[in-house]
Formats: C-alpha cells, sequence, structure tokens
C-alpha cells in the first residue's frame, strides 16, 4: 500500500485544510509517517502534493460523471441541460475541500520545486483524468465537440480553485466582511458562486458552437 492509499484509508484527507502544507504535516503524524519517510517516496513536499491532488481528481471525476448522468435529463433543452450540469457538478465539488486547496496551491506553489519528470507525469495523469471527464461532459450536451468539452473542463478546474479561496479569506477579511457585509466579493457563497460560473461558461460556449465567430 503506497503512502497516499494508507492516508486515504485511515481518513487523514478528510479535513478541510488552512493551509495545505501544515495539513500535511497534521497527516503525517496522524499515521505515524516521518517526514524522512515520505520523502523517501517523492522528491520534494510538492510532489507529495501533487500526487494527492491527481489522487483526489481521479476519485472525484467518476462521481461527478455519475451525478450528471442522474442529474441531466437527455431531452430537455441545452440551456436546460446547461444549467443541470452547473448546479450538480457545484454540489460535487462543494464536497471536496482538500481538492480545492491543491487546485489554488497548484501553479503558484506545488509546480516550483518539481523535476521535469515530475511534471511531466503530473500533466499526463490530469489529461488523462480530465479527458474522461470531458467526455461524461459531451455526454450530458452533445452539442459541443471535443474540443469544446475539454476547454470546458479547463476553464470550471482554474475556476473551482480561484472562487474557492476567495469565498473562504483569511480570518482578518472574515472580520471585514462580518462588520461590512457589503464588502464580501462573493455574498452567494462557494457552491451558488461556482454554479453560476459554469453555468456562465457552458451557454458561453454553447453559443460559440450554434453560431461560431
Amino acid at each position: 500500500m503506497g503512502v497516499l492509499e494508507l492516508g486515504k484509508d485511515t481518513g487523514q484527507f478528510d479535513e478541510e485544510p488552512a493551509d495545505v502544507e501544515a495539513a500535511s504535516g497534521r497527516r503525517r503524524r496522524r499515521v505515524g509517517l516521518a517526514k524522512s519517510n515520505v520523502m523517501r517516496y517523492f522528491e520534494s513536499r510538492e510532489a507529495v502534493l501533487l500526487e494527492l491532488l491527481v489522487s483526489q481528481v481521479k476519485d472525484f471525476f467518476p462521481l461527478a460523471s455519475a451525478r450528471l448522468s442522474s442529474d441531466v435529463v437527455p431531452q430537455h433543452s441545452a440551456t436546460d441541460r446547461a444549467a443541470a450540469v452547473a448546479a450538480a457538478l457545484s454540489a460535487e465539488f462543494a464536497k471536496q475541500p482538500t481538492m480545492y486547496e491543491l487546485l489554488d496551491a497548484q501553479a503558484g506553489a506545488l509546480e516550483r520545486n518539481i523535476s521535469a519528470a515530475t511534471a511531466a507525469d503530473y500533466k499526463r495523469a490530469g489529461y488523462e483524468t480530465s479527458g474522461e471527464f470531458a467526455a461524461a461532459l459531451r455526454r450530458a450536451l452533445p452539442e459541443l465537440d471535443e474540443p469544446a468539452t475539454v476547454d470546458a473542463v479547463k476553464l470550471i478546474v482554474m475556476l473551482v480553485g480561484t472562487i474557492w479561496i476567495n469565498a473562504h479569506p483569511p480570518a482578518a477579511v472574515q472580520e471585514a466582511y462580518a462588520a461590512d457585509p457589503g464588502l464580501t466579493f462573493l455574498p452567494d457563497g462557494f457552491e451558488r458562486s461556482l454554479e453560476n460560473a459554469i453555468r456562465a461558461v457552458l451557454l458561453g460556449l454553447l453559443a460559440q458552437a450554434t453560431d461560431p465567430v
């Protein structure tokens, strides 16, 4: 059993971390894994967290695909199906807080201290999984061709990390919002804001598909 599989089996990745690196340390201690032991398997802390992100994404996309199959009615209009897709995905994404923290940290931190080989492995795994999810999205919205659904998945993944971090600001910002709710950047919260954003992306791609520039 690998390091990450052990962590998942013991429930160590279920919490919502405020800081992914600090959370990683807590999780190592929880299952009795010293940092030196973890580093035998990975070249850096960033590589550990990237592997965790890949693992979480691989677990998530089949669940999201199944949710699309159950919630999207093929006989409905494309607009209604896009709305159903947005609602289903935002609800599923809302259950994955650790994944958002990692997605938000991916480009700015996690990809900074890894080898080219690790980066290539990570990208290949991500593209393979996102390709499978794009196929599920295409079944829900057959009006979109393969390039359009691949673009949709990339945009959705980027939106998830950005909206999550803005919906969960640092303590000082939360205090400012509490004192003056009018300052709140995302008053609808994470799930609703993500749903609106995904719907906008899908409607835009559908419009482009029916009336290409």
